[in-house]
């Protein structure tokens, strides 16, 4: 392990990603549910974060990787006892309710494999991140990242026009509340689906004094079809 890394947390350059070889473009109607997530098998470089974490099931041989609901299950019953505790802190209730999104992805492709996997590892680190915070009475100040969030500022900030009086992160906050009820619904398929997108978010823009065309929205519009 390396040096710069603190017990429990995964290395960097291992990445996920394989899908089940049985899953092709031409079988994968038939072989992916309504969800998708039988179709995503953990790979080496994800089973080998999670052996690092200390999250895989136990009890298990080393040619039996654990399945992604078997993942999804340990991280729910570890947020699920520390909701049951004595008042229910909100890092707790915002990780359940990653969670719950994550279940909620349609995974049809290669692409969506690897991206459920990355978002897989990102919130086992988290949680993990959460335990240890709380361990070390200092929970109240972990902070629970979202790498949408996170992007969207990061666009936002890089092709903003120099001088606009914009408050990045209340953008943030309205082009998520956009979309991200809308996330996994497949709106990106549905022409007035897509429509009511780029209106909306045309119109946040907008309203905060940025350019409504452009390179900033076309980014912006780009990052989230991908990624909602």
């Amino acid at each position: 392990m390396s040096a710069d890394r603190l017990p429990g947390e995964p290395d960097p350059a291992l990445t996920p990603g394989a899908l089940n070889p049985a899953v092709t473009q031409a079988t994968i109607g038939s072989t992916i549910d309504a969800a998708g997530l039988e179709a995503i098998a953990i790979d080496a470089g994800t089973l080998e974060a999670l052996k690092q974490m200390e999250l895989f099931p136990q009890g298990r041989g080393p040619l039996e990787p654990p399945t992604v609901d078997d993942v999804l299950d340990t991280l729910a019953g570890r947020l699920q006892r520390k909701l049951a505790g004595p008042g229910e802190h909100p890092v707790w209730r915002t990780l359940s309710e990653r969670l719950e999104e994550l279940r909620r992805l349609r995974i049809e492709s290669a692409r969506d494999s690897v991206e459920f996997l990355k978002r897989l590892l990102d919130l086992a680190r988290q949680i993990v991140g959460a335990e240890r915070a709380e361990a070390e009475g200092r929970l109240d100040r972990f902070q629970v990242l979202d790498q949408d969030r996170g992007a969207l500022t990061q666009i936002l900030q890089e092709y903003a026009p120099p001088g606009t009086p914009v408050i990045v992160e209340r953008v943030v906050e309205e082009v998520d509340a956009i979309v991200k009820p809308i996330r996994g619904t497949r709106w990106q398929e549905s022409q007035p689906g897509d429509r009511e997108v780029r209106r909306q978010l045309r119109l946040v823009l907008k309203n905060s004094g940025l350019p409504p065309q452009g390179e900033l929205y076309d980014r912006a519009y780009a990052y989230v079809h991908e990624h909602y």
